[in-house]
């Protein structure tokens, strides 16, 4: 398992210490009586390996999807036909040539 998990990527940077190659197997052991608990994997030396796990309130957020998604289609929708009709009905009442009395 550990060639499909090396300890360093083609680049030479670390992808997976020996900490957490032990903490992914014991994670992944397929017999529940053998696999780790959870409050031994929360007690695991990897934990407190360098770098330390940051605090939640240091961690960077992004917003939703489809909140994302939502915002290009508003952006980027045809406009209401019937708003649009209203628009220009308002700007020929404005110039006094619309209207049934325009």
């Amino acid at each position: 398992m550990r060639k499909k998990f090396p300890a360093t990527s083609f680049t030479g940077s670390p992808v997976l210490s020996d900490s957490g190659f032990d903490l992914l197997n014991k994670l992944l052991t397929y017999d529940p009586e053998k696999r780790i608990t959870a409050e031994a994997a929360l007690n695991h030396e990897w934990f407190r390996e360098v770098p330390l796990p940051k605090s939640k309130e240091f961690m960077p957020t992004f917003p939703a999807q489809h909140a994302q998604d939502r915002r290009l289609r508003r952006m980027y929708k045809s406009p209401d036909p019937l708003e649009e009709q209203r628009r220009k009905e308002l700007q020929q009442g404005d110039l006094g040539t619309g209207g049934i009395f325009g």
